[in-house]
């Protein structure tokens, strides 16, 4: 991971600075070039392509940025409030409906509440994309003491113990869910089911990274009523007790 890391730092740079000189030539020639139906719909074209690849090399440098977080107390609700906000036209767009049950005992945990923020919004429109139009997404989060394996889980990098208390919060989709090969490589670097020039399959990459920053765990699974959850579990400052 941090050869890829390496690579795709090295990757983004080099491409970056060319990219803005290909926008910069684009947007003169859309100012200089007289009307044309043709030659409009050429720039056009090459705007959407500078757009898409510039998509692509901030992916890359959210996967590649240096792993440092700035850790404050903060709230998890407020994070979550604030990042439904920042979709909800979206939301709205699509008709999907929004729920949160947010508990009101939660304690300030130490978190980067704008790398936090860059993961749940990445999850919810990856549930706006699996449900496309009319649906539900659910968001949760409670104290939860892990009293069962079956909690333990969603735990991939054992940081959690039985009698723990955690910071439990969950993504709900009414969407298509994943498939059995997705499931395997859903946080892969590069991989993605999305259609070409609509994702760059480095979103749950990148989250994962920033979950595992946190010393949190994250799983994506599929509900037994249809369409996927994401759960994840975050350490109390005061150690679970």
């Amino acid at each position: 991971m941090e050869s890829i890391g390496r690579l795709a730092a090295g990757v983004a740079h080099e491409v970056k600075n060319p990219l803005a000189i290909i926008q910069m030539g684009v947007d003169y020639l859309s100012q200089e070039i007289s009307a044309d139906a043709t030659v409009d719909e050429v720039i056009n074209d090459m705007h959407d392509a500078v757009r898409r690849a510039d998509v692509v090399i901030k992916g890359l440098l959210d996967f590649s940025r240096d792993k440092e977080l700035r850790l404050v107390a903060g709230n998890i609700n407020e994070v979550i409030e604030s990042s439904l906000h920042l979709v909800a036209h979206e939301m709205r767009q699509r008709n999907i409906e929004v729920s949160s049950n947010l508990a009101d005992d939660i304690p300030a945990i130490n978190l980067d509440a704008n790398k936090m923020q860059q993961v749940l919004i990445n999850l919810f429109m990856n549930s706006a994309h699996a449900i496309e139009r009319e649906g539900e997404l659910i968001v949760t989060s409670c104290l939860r003491t892990l009293d069962s394996n079956a909690d333990l889980v969603y735990d991939h990098e054992n940081r959690f113990k039985l009698g723990e208390k955690v910071l439990w919060m969950e993504v709900e989709d009414t969407g298509t869910g994943i498939t059995d090969e997705a499931s395997v490589k859903i946080f892969d670097p590069f991989y993605t089911t999305k259609p070409v020039g609509e994702g760059t399959g480095l979103g749950l990459s990148v989250s994962r990274n920033i979950i595992n920053l946190h010393e949190g765990s994250i799983d994506i699974h599929n509900r037994k009523q249809g369409g996927a959850a994401v759960v994840m579990m975050f350490k109390l400052s005061d150690g679970g007790k």
